[in-house]
């Protein structure tokens, strides 16, 4: 009988106690990332017109921008303003470009590997290529070295698949570590998370540009980038097809071992075949998805740079730190609109129509934007 016993108690042994780290949840990591990424928005344009105001020896005001709106329009210092706009302007399209061009494929790679070797992996990827990012503009910008040289750091962060790499990773971890019931509430919760972190890095960067200059903020977001890194380390892995377990059960391993039937061979030519014509019209259909890719990451790159531009030229004349509130507010509208209004309209309409009512708001947001003549129409555009 006592033997009996002791078999039943090794083939059901009691559950061993979970690890501190098998508690960990994918927020902070994708808060404190965010939070890296508003710091960018804004200080990359910000940099990149005042060196071109010094090569075009344009003298920037160092806290108020409305010395700007001051000169006559008639002379050559305004031209030279207009020209430092302008230069500024392109400058911030080409870079767009380099990051957002290699991006349009990276993701697609990236996005299969979480599929293939757990979330983890994936995530790191756009961490260690922000880390770059801003490593090359933190020298750059002590140096003086030339701009050409920040192409060293658009290209890698878009190689490494840009920031909606890292958020996709996290609402796919999300779906792996919940139940039905619990994901809807947690996917609300992480996207008010990741547009509240952007938000308040953009506030609090115009403050920083102001306090201590342009090289220690981005040597700040480099030590955020090694914190991300270190959290991704200690975060348990969450996809079933490394740790065996299916969606919602708590992960128990904490460093699990890769899938050993992986095949980088196999794994490329699954991926070329996403792209290969078929009778059901698959590649056209990831040829469209990805120019949609495409043109959300350019956009978004390309309208909040722009945004700074716009609002420190007339008649706007704003500060650095009023510019950070402001992007920091279209960041947190933009979340709570995604939220509330994305979820109200789900009710009424189908998926499609859902998106084409955000483009047409996006559309109208740029058209209220482009015709703002004082700052009360300007921030309700946003």
């Amino acid at each position: 009988m006592e033997s009996d016993k002791t078999i039943a108690t090794n083939n059901n042994p009691s559950p061993a106690r979970r690890s501190w780290r098998s508690r960990l949840i994918v927020e902070p990591l994708t808060v404190t990332f965010m939070l890296a990424y508003g710091l960018l928005v804004t200080i990359r344009v910000e940099y990149l017109n005042k060196r071109l105001s010094e090569e075009a020896n344009f003298t920037q005001p160092s806290t108020n921008t409305s010395v700007v709106c001051s000169l006559n329009t008639s002379s050559e210092e305004y031209d030279r303003y207009l020209e430092v706009q302008t230069q500024t302007s392109y400058w911030t399209l080409y870079l767009a470009v380099a990051q957002s061009i290699p991006a349009l494929f990276s993701a697609n790679f990236l996005g299969a590997l979480s599929d293939a070797r757990g979330r983890r992996i994936a995530m790191l990827f756009p961490i260690v290529g922000f880390a770059i990012y801003s490593i090359v503009y933190a020298l750059v910008a002590q140096f003086h070295w030339s701009l050409y040289i920040l192409f060293a750091g658009a290209i890698p962060l878009g190689l490494c698949g840009d920031f909606l790499t890292l958020v996709a990773c996290s609402f796919a971890y999300v779906a792996d570590t919940t139940t039905s019931k619990q994901r809807t509430y947690r996917m609300v919760i992480l996207e008010c998370l990741t547009t509240l972190g952007a938000g308040a890095g953009q506030v609090l960067v115009g403050f920083m540009i102001e306090a201590i200059g342009y090289p220690p903020v981005y040597y700040a977001i480099l030590c955020i980038m090694v914190l991300c890194t270190l959290y991704v380390y200690l975060l348990p892995e969450s996809h079933p097809s490394v740790t065996g377990k299916v969606p919602g059960e708590q992960p128990a391993d904490i460093v699990p071992s890769p899938r050993s039937d992986f095949n980088m061979a196999k794994f490329f030519r699954s991926l070329a075949d996403l792209f290969r014509p078929d009778p059901k019209g698959r590649c056209w259909k990831m040829i469209s998805y990805n120019y949609i890719l495409f043109q959300s990451i350019l956009m978004i790159v390309s309208f909040l740079s722009t945004n700074v531009l716009f609002a420190e030229g007339e008649p706007f004349c704003w500060s650095a730190a009023l510019i950070g509130i402001f992007n920091g507010l279209t960041f947190i509208f933009a979340g709570l609109g995604l939220v509330v209004g994305g979820y109200v309209l789900r009710l009424f309409f189908s998926d499609h129509c859902t998106m084409q009512i955000s483009m047409l708001s996006f559309v109208a947001c740029l058209v209220m934007t482009a015709y703002s003549k004082t700052n009360v129409v300007l921030f309700c555009g946003e």
